[in-house]
């Protein structure tokens, strides 16, 4: 007879929740939590007054995320060729150094607290989400309308009832921003590499 009592004797199964996050990092982006396959937190990116990222409650924010996976969309620049006027140009340039910066901003963050993450490009969570749009599908910006409109259609699907408006008291349409954070955490659940 063993002089101790087994070990399952003291302790009690505890179910252990999955911890995910989402990121589309720019100025209009969300992040999105979620504890196993349920939302629980879907947050704008903070920003001050004057439109710029705030550092300090975005470091704040991500600090709540010990312990957490992340999935952060990786940005790149976009590079289009010819039939731009240079108002047209500059705005592109300027858009995707703010992209740019913004991104870099939360892998320095996440790196920082020591927070787990991945890079995923949009076209690869995307595909595995099921939100791709023929490249024959219209114009550049038809064909960034119509993923927007899958992926709102895609997270109402896979999370019945949820209130995608980016203020729920606020009369507006569904966020296609906080969709995509949504479907970056459960890419990352289902389908992340870690």
């Amino acid at each position: 007879m063993p002089l101790l009592p087994a070990l399952d004797d003291f302790v009690t199964p505890v179910a252990v929740r999955r911890r995910f996050v989402g990121i589309d990092p720019g100025k209009k982006g969300f992040t999105a939590e979620l504890l196993d396959d349920a939302l629980h937190t879907a947050t704008p990116i903070p920003v001050t007054k004057d439109n710029k990222y705030d550092l300090p409650a975005i470091v704040a924010l991500a600090r709540t995320w010990r312990g957490h996976w992340v999935v952060l969309e990786r940005q790149q620049a976009a590079y289009k060729r010819g039939g731009h006027n240079e108002q047209q140009t500059n705005n592109m340039v300027r858009s995707s150094f703010t992209t740019g910066r913004g991104f870099g901003m939360w892998e320095g963050v996440l790196t920082a607290l020591g927070i787990k993450y991945i890079l995923v490009m949009p076209g690869v969570w995307k595909r595995k989400m099921g939100i791709t749009v023929p490249k024959d599908f219209g114009s550049q910006n038809a064909r960034k309308k119509e993923s927007k409109r899958l992926a709102k259609a895609k997270a109402a699907e896979l999370f019945p009832g949820i209130d995608l408006r980016a203020k729920p008291s606020k009369r507006c349409k569904p966020n296609a921003d906080k969709a995509e954070a949504i479907l970056l955490a459960y890419y990352g659940i289902h389908h992340g590499k870690w």
